[in-house]
């Protein structure tokens, strides 16, 4: 292509009567060398006559005189030299896909580059009318730099969207309506790319007026009967908006920000809106698809649903006000609250609403952001609603609380769940989690319960029948894809039920209860049953107490006997009575022994005092005896020893009496022989 010359030398002709003169020259057709000076009035109608093209007429004259002399390369950013003015006067357009004509087409342009760099390129459009289906539009402005284009345009006039479709086809889509505008923009390609939108100052006005929007997505249709915008570079603001939803009526007002950035870089949207409806029907947008089977992982089996993408760039929060909505068949009044869309997922908050004879307040987040696996959670209050229309309208209750069909009363509930949807846009088992309380006011059980038929059948107290549930509170969980209660009692006459256990949301239940009833009341035929489980008489007791387990499923429910304090009591009364028996028995026994015992220890204790009299008698005989035979010795030793004392002392006496004297002879008799051995001898013996 780069070796490819296209060169007019010379070129003058007159099509029809209008003349061209001039020469062309181009060199290469990617990055081309352009030489051209150029005149030239062109006759539209001529030219369609000279090449035909099926379907479409155009009038009108053409005007053109060029002077370009340079290098065309974007990739080196170049641009010829160039000046160059252009005109078409009375133009007129017609298609035979577009009944009406475009026509009074006037416009006035310059192309002016001077020094051949991209960026000094200017295109200055002085002025450009048409009439479309007798609206006029009128537009001008400017864009220069062709590297980074800055703008300057204004345009207004009404323009008929049925009519543009037609110019311009929408596969799969209808448009209609008019829109009425007025409306200055001007910026920097630059700002742009910087996200400077403050810096791409937008302002104006425009008006819609019987807007129709229809698609192969949206067959119900979106009608605006009038809404009036005003643009300013921050925010678009919309006041008188009224329209529908389908057939569903609305009316809004509320700003848009960060269009610009929506616009031209697909940034989020923002938006704060107040809508309001008389009557909304939701249903009319609920998204179809063919009815599927469905797997075990979810809880349906048909569904006429499939996943709802929420856009990623919307960033907008609605305050709703609904008087009037149809959900499925379920009637809802007085529907208040916020949502908020962001980031692929819808968020209610606060949402109340008035159905199924009660109050609702909802919280929670329906999260598309990722399609193959969506998800939820929402927190809801519900006071005064009637259970049983809460089982045929919600879903969440049919899987969470498939006895509700059978229960007619109202009810109060807390509750918080979350988990995965499935395509079918119903929740997957496995993944659901949650808690809550319930609270049934002032109930009753259908008499067609197989639950209640099938206990009165095991148990055979036909009173059971006339179950009440009055102001019964029941603590539950949600996990594993199970469902499970805290024990909690049912109280009647003067019955009482406690009951707890788990039931799977597939159907299965495993549950405890525990029957405390009046044993007068229970019939000969419960007693037959009562001795066939126990093996026991049910007498003597004023109530019964017994265990029961349920187990199969809602609709084929399975009791089974698991025991039964009030047959341990008799039992344990039996057994109490021998023992009292036994315990007497021996009681008296041991009080015969001890008697027994008593006497021959009192018999014992006699002999036993006999012989101590006697032997005591007996002692103090022989003590006496050898009393008087110790005292008869002691006075013969006496004697005896006063004898010899006597006798000594007497012999003392004498010696002491001779020595006496011979100490006094020997004192006053001088010369005295020296007595003789003898005496001396005797002197000692006498000692």
């Amino acid at each position: 292509l780069n070796n490819s010359v296209l060169d007019f030398k010379k070129l003058v002709m007159n099509f029809g009567k209008n003349p061209i003169n001039g020469r062309i020259l181009i060199e290469g057709l990617q990055k081309s060398k352009v030489d051209a000076d150029l005149v030239a009035k062109l006759d539209l109608q001529q030219i369609a006559q000279i090449f035909p093209m099926k379907g479409l007429e155009m009038r009108g004259l053409y005007d053109v005189n060029l002077k370009a002399k340079g290098t065309y390369d974007t990739l080196t950013k170049q641009f010829p030299q160039v000046n160059a003015v252009m005109s078409l006067a009375n133009g007129f357009i017609k298609s035979d896909k577009f009944p009406e004509p475009i026509q009074n087409i006037n416009a006035k342009a310059t192309l002016l580059n001077t020094d051949g760099a991209l960026a000094s390129t200017n295109l200055n459009i002085s002025g450009l009318r048409l009439v479309l289906d007798g609206d006029p539009f009128t537009a001008y402005g400017t864009i220069q730099n062709f590297e980074n284009y800055n703008w300057d345009i204004k345009a207004k006039g009404k323009i008929d969207l049925t009519k543009i479709t037609k110019i311009y086809p929408l596969k799969g889509m209808t448009l209609k309506g008019i829109l009425d505008a007025d409306i200055e923009t001007k910026g920097k390609m630059l700002d742009v790319k910087a996200k400077r939108y403050s810096n791409l100052p937008t302002t104006g006005k425009a008006k819609l007026k019987g807007v129709e929007f229809a698609s192969k997505d949206y067959p119900q249709g979106i009608k605006i009967t009038s809404a009036s915008m005003t643009f300013s570079p921050q925010s678009i603001n919309v006041s008188d908006s009224q329209g529908y939803l389908g057939t569903s009526d609305f009316t809004g007002n509320g700003t848009f920000s960060n269009y610009i950035g929506y616009v031209l870089n697909n940034e989020p949207l923002k938006g704060k809106l107040n809508v309001k409806s008389n009557k909304f029907n939701v249903n009319e947008w609920m998204t179809d698809a063919p009815k599927t089977v469905n797997s075990s992982s979810s809880t349906s089996t048909n569904s006429d649903l499939q996943v709802v993408e929420i856009p990623k760039n919307m960033d907008l929060v609605i305050n709703s006000e609904i008087t009037n909505a149809l959900y499925d068949k379920m009637e809802l009044k007085n529907i208040k609250g916020l949502l908020i869309v962001g980031n692929g997922a819808v968020k209610m908050q606060n949402v109340a609403f008035n159905s199924l004879g009660g109050n609702f307040i909802t919280n929670g987040t329906y999260n598309s952001s990722d399609l193959a696996h969506p998800k939820f959670d929402f927190a809801l209050n519900l006071e005064n609603v009637e259970i049983a229309q809460a089982y045929q309208h919600l879903n969440i209750v049919k899987y969470l609380m498939p006895v509700a069909q059978y229960l007619i009363g109202g009810i109060n509930s807390k509750l918080k769940i979350d988990g995965e949807l499935g395509q079918d846009m119903m929740p997957k088992i496995n993944t659901i989690s949650g808690d809550g309380l319930m609270k049934i006011l002032n109930g009753e059980i259908s008499e067609n319960n197989p639950l209640v038929q099938k206990l009165v059948e095991a148990t055979k107290l036909t009173k059971l029948k006339d179950t009440k549930l009055n102001n019964l509170l029941m603590q539950f969980e949600i996990k594993d894809g199970t469902f499970g209660v805290k024990p909690f009692d049912i109280k009647f006459d003067d019955y009482k039920i406690t009951t707890s256990g788990r039931h799977g949301l597939t159907g299965s239940m495993d549950y405890a209860l525990v029957l405390d009833v009046p044993a007068g009341k229970t019939g000969e035929a419960f007693s037959n049953i009562f001795q066939k489980w126990t093996g026991k008489a049910l007498q003597g007791s004023d109530r019964v107490k017994f265990d029961l387990a349920l187990g199969g499923n809602l609709k084929n429910p399975i009791f089974g006997f698991k025991g039964s304090s009030t047959a341990n009591s008799i039992k344990d009364a039996v057994v109490s009575e021998a023992k009292s028996q036994i315990d007497a028995a021996k009681t008296r026994a041991l009080e015969e022994a001890d008697r027994l015992k008593r006497e021959a220890e009192a018999r014992i204790q006699v002999e036993k005092d006999k012989l101590m009299s006697q032997a005591n008698a007996k002692k103090a005989e022989i003590e006496a005896k050898i009393q008087k035979e110790r005292d008869a010795l002691e006075a013969k030793v006496k004697r005896t020893t006063d004898s010899i004392k006597k006798a000594a002392n007497e012999r003392a006496k004498k010696i002491l009496e001779e020595q006496k004297k011979n100490i006094l002879d020997g004192l006053f008799k001088k010369n005295k022989p020296v007595q003789s051995d003898s005496t001396n001898k005797n002197l000692r013996k006498g000692n």
